[in-house]
């Protein structure tokens, strides 16, 4: 299993392991670098539509989905309003930590995986 993670707990944060992903990694679950630098968020944002739109109609092509019992997507997703300048972005200073989390992951899965079918996310 792998648990993709913010590079933000990779930084040094004085602990006696150095930074959380440290920790993480002390206590037996290693952390994975989500490499959000490296795509931009509209980039990330377009893969998610996609994966979300095309989830049950083809089993060849990877697809996301979610249920009512992901309470925090159900009550951020719907009403993140987009960013006033570029309506492809989520405005900023909105609570779009899941969304972040889910881009985080499938960007990364992108990444590894870039042809045949691949891992499921749900």
């Amino acid at each position: 299993m792998k648990v993709v993670a913010d590079n933000a707990v990779f930084n040094g944060t004085g602990s006696d392991r150095g930074s959380t992903a440290g920790d993480f990694k002390a206590a037996g679950c290693p952390l994975v670098r989500a490499g959000k630098m490296n795509a931009r968020e509209r980039n990330g944002l377009a893969l998610v539509r996609t994966m979300l739109q095309t989830a049950g109609r083809d089993p060849e092509t990877p697809w996301l989905m979610w249920t009512q019992a992901c309470q925090g997507l159900m009550a951020t997703w719907p009403t993140l309003p987009r960013h006033p300048r570029d309506v492809e972005r989520i405005a900023d200073g909105c609570e779009n930590h899941s969304l972040d989390e889910v881009r985080y992951g499938v960007q990364w899965w992108r990444a590894k995986w870039k042809t045949g079918v691949g891992p499921r996310f749900y």
